[in-house]
């Protein structure tokens, strides 16, 4: 694409250069100077670490066209000064691949905690009439295609790529997931949704925003992306969206509030009714009928996550009875209160990583009342001591209300994480200094190998052995496998 029109479409202004300079054809676009090719646009992103400016030499070396930039340099490339250039990468990135997202209908999911499930749940409610896709935490997914993902939600230049892929391939709609980086950094500036919601808010990642006003702010300002004509989805049950978000335009609540637009009616953690207010069915546009639901996952929280798919389906044009067959479907998430052993004992795996996210984890498990519960948790690394500590005491309020014997393991799984995610001694001591006077058995193992076979070892029937964590426990089930396998 030539400069000029790759200027033109992301709306910066057009230096005053050559005829020769500004109709150059860009080849790439980068952030990073390992990556650069001959007539490559490089961006000088200012990193946590890093600053892309200190890159602009090696970029020029090796063939960049063009950089942008947030003050000049004394470098022999052409710069393009603009006041932030994450967020300008955002609007070159999606010029570039030819602004793929407006040909396809946006369905933008954040929150603290359920944007996986619901995201997928939607995706799979979806697909089962037209050609839907998935940008999440755990892959992304489109036709037959499924690749790994490395970030909840892609950087910005990927996430353009690959929505131009899901349009080439017939695309028509897009569940993603948007995390609050993605917000703050820039990765899905630009973009349009046809209907976003906000699961909830709760303590997490404030090494990024240093504040739960911050987050929460970040995470509100989703709803500034929302087309006019879409709708905004919120948890009424949350004090926090209850707060900043009840009676706010074109919004519909979800919950077990009796104000909930869509409202839960719950007959048990898997088996349920949802009723619609009606300024649901004046702003959805339909005449809904109670419906009622069983659910092949168990926990409150995915009953939750299950009425805001139906939300966000109903609000793109599903039938109920598409909803209701897909959501009966649905087999459940990767990592997400995941069954990985059920014999004489059951192993489950659950992603939970943050204060909300534990207690819901503990309060699922709870509903089968199990003979002993084993949790094997990890803590977080490079995270900060608040997150650390205060999931801890969500872990131990959470077990001291079960009224069933419990044994807990903690690891910070040294032998797992990269150096990205290691566990620092302040962490380290944030987390497990909340057990001093624990009432249940508490035991320490560094590694996490170590951790899962001394929770098989104490494993017996009727037992729950729980693993909770995030990238800690990436490497848990493939451990926990080759144990009952081999023996412990």
């Amino acid at each position: 694409m030539k400069l000029k029109k790759l200027l033109c479409a992301s709306q910066i202004p057009v230096p005053y250069w050559s005829e020769e300079l500004i109709n150059q054809d860009i080849s790439a676009i980068t952030h990073n100077s390992n990556e650069v090719k001959p007539g490559s646009l490089f961006v000088a992103l200012c990193g946590f670490t890093t600053d892309g400016h200190t890159y602009l030499r090696e970029a020029s070396n090796k063939g960049a066209a063009v950089a942008f930039v947030e003050r000049k340099c004394p470098v022999s490339i052409p710069q393009i000064v603009v006041p932030d250039t994450r967020k300008a990468l955002a609007y070159i990135a999606n010029a570039f691949y030819g602004s793929p997202a407006k040909k396809m209908s946006l369905i933008g999911v954040t929150g603290t905690n359920g944007k996986t499930t619901t995201t997928q749940l939607v995706h799979h409610i979806l697909g089962q009439t037209r050609k839907s896709g998935l940008i999440g935490t755990i892959d992304v997914r489109y036709g037959s295609k499924i690749e790994p993902s490395s970030l909840t939600t892609p950087d910005v230049i990927l996430l353009h790529e690959i929505l131009q892929r899901m349009l080439s391939a017939n695309v028509s709609c897009v569940s993603m997931e948007v995390s609050s980086h993605a917000l703050e950094l820039h990765r899905v500036t630009g973009l349009l949704f046809d209907h976003v919601a906000i699961t909830n808010i709760s303590t997490d990642h404030l090494d990024l925003h240093h504040s739960l006003a911050n987050y929460t702010q970040t995470k509100l300002s989703l709803l500034n992306q929302l087309n006019p004509l879409g709708n905004g989805f919120y948890n009424i049950d949350d004090a926090i969206l209850r707060r900043h978000l009840y009676g706010a335009k074109n919004t519909l609540s979800y919950g077990k509030h009796p104000k909930a637009d869509l409202r839960i009616m719950c007959f048990s953690h898997s088996l349920f009714q949802i009723t619609f207010s009606l300024h649901a069915q004046r702003l959805l546009k339909k005449n809904l009928q109670p419906s009622t639901i069983q659910l092949q996952m168990f926990g409150e929280h995915n009953i939750y996550n299950a009425v805001l798919a139906t939300g966000l389906c109903l609000a793109h044009g599903c039938d109920v009875q598409t909803i209701v067959q897909g959501l009966e479907s649905f087999q459940g998430v990767h990592r997400r209160l995941q069954v990985i052993h059920n014999q004489s004992f059951k192993v489950i795996d659950d992603y939970a990583h943050n204060p909300a996210g534990i207690a819901a984890s503990i309060q699922a498990v709870s509903t089968i009342n199990p003979k002993r519960l084993i949790v094997v948790c990890a803590i977080r690394g490079t995270r900060g001591c608040t997150i650390n500590q205060e999931n801890g005491t969500s872990l131990l309020e959470s077990l001291g209300s079960v009224n069933f014997p419990v044994h807990l393991i903690i690891t910070a799984a040294t032998d797992s994480v990269n150096a990205k995610d290691r566990v620092s001694s302040d962490e380290r001591l944030a987390f497990v200094s909340v057990f001093n006077d624990s009432p249940f058995p508490v035991y320490e193992e560094p590694l996490l190998c170590e951790a899962l076979n001394r929770a098989l070892r104490l494993a017996g029937e009727g037992d729950i052995m729980l693993l909770l964590g995030a990238q800690g426990m990436d490497r848990a089930q493939e451990i926990i496998r080759h144990s009952l396998m081999v023996g412990v």
